[in-house]
Parts: structure tokens; sequence; C-alpha cells
């Protein structure tokens, strides 16, 4: 999907509620004989010092887990809905990953969200405002592979507020999550605010 047709789409998303390298240039410089190479000593050197490490990639999230708010639970694929917010989770003690944005590792904002509260009481992101900078969010796939982020900042919006911080293009590795926040608004079925955690990777 194009940049700009993805950071218009993100402007949408946020009414929705979780209540609810260059390349390098070849050089034209002549190696001398005496510095070039040989086979051996090039396959000698590549069991020495073993492959290149490999670019990070980001993975599909089955698991999350926040060890400050004691916090793991399994995470649903979302999309956009029909009224153009983020889909929910289906099962409250779930979060969800906006898998039509980049994967949590990858760079931009990878974007998860889980309910705060239903019904009968608490749910998986209940605590999420107790976050402070410095706590840790992993994310594991089926496969295993981890992905560890930090957080930055947690911030809370008015429902309508739209900022394209929460999704939009970014160079760093950033995985967002987002909840609800403040005072229930009867007529309109959701709470007033949004919370949002920023966090960005620190291994994997």
């Amino acid at each position: 999907m194009k940049r700009w047709l993805f950071g218009l789409l993100m402007l949408l998303i946020i009414t929705g509620c979780a209540s609810q390298s260059m390349d390098e240039s070849s050089s034209s410089e002549t190696i001398p004989a005496s510095k070039k190479m040989t086979t051996n000593q090039a396959e000698k050197q590549s069991h020495t010092h073993g492959p290149l490490k490999a670019e990070i990639s980001g993975i599909v999230p089955a698991e999350i887990a926040i060890p400050a708010i004691d916090v793991k639970a399994k995470v649903e694929k979302t999309a956009l809905s029909k009224d153009g917010s983020m889909g929910v989770p289906k099962n409250t003690d779930h979060t969800a990953w906006f898998k039509e944005g980049p994967k949590p590792g990858d760079k931009g904002n990878a974007v998860m969200n889980g309910h705060v509260d239903n019904k009968w009481g608490p749910s998986v992101f209940y605590r999420l405002k107790e976050l402070k900078k410095g706590d840790k969010v992993i994310v594991t796939s089926s496969s295993g592979k981890k992905r560890t982020f930090e957080v930055m900042k947690v911030r809370s919006y008015p429902r309508e507020e739209k900022p394209n911080a929460f999704f939009g293009y970014a160079f760093t590795r950033n995985l967002n999550l987002i909840t609800c926040t403040g005072t229930f608004d009867h007529a309109a079925g959701t709470h007033e605010k949004r919370l949002v955690v920023f966090t960005q990777l620190i291994s994997s």
C-alpha cells in the first residue's frame, strides 16, 4: 500500500475503541593482486566470523507479555471495520494487531489494541495506564520469535482526535498499544478518551 494512502486510512482508524539502507554504489577502484583474497581465504574467514547478521524483520504476533502489569495474552488479527475504525478483539481477554499496518519489529508504527473492561469487570488492558517509561513489552510469534519493546511515553487523547503519530510512517521500529480511558459515555457507547502507550524496539 502506498504510504500516502496508508496515512490517509490511518486518520480514520482511531475513531474506534478497544472497549467495543541505502544501497552502496560499486567502486571502480582496482584491487591489487597482492590484496585479493583467494577462495580458500574467503571460506576460512566466513567460517571464522560466521554469516553477517540478518536485517531485523517484523513478526506476526501470537502473544504479548507486559511484566510490569502482569499481562500475558493471545493476539488476534484485525483490520478496518466498515465504519473505517480499527477492529477490536473478539475475546475481551485477548489483544488485536492491526494486520494492514507494519508487523511488530518492522520500521513504522505497528498497532495493537485491547479492551479496558467488559460488562463483567476489568479486561486485558485495564492496567495499561500504569505503565511507565522503561517498562518492557514482549511480543512472541507462533514459532517462538520474540521482539522486545520499551515504553517511551504514555498519553491520552479525546476519542475524536486522530493524531498521525498513532499510525503514521516512522523510521524507528515502534509498537503502539491502544485502549479506552476516561469516563464512559453511555450515549456514544464508549469511553471519552483513548490511552496510547508508545513503545520502541530494543532487541530481537
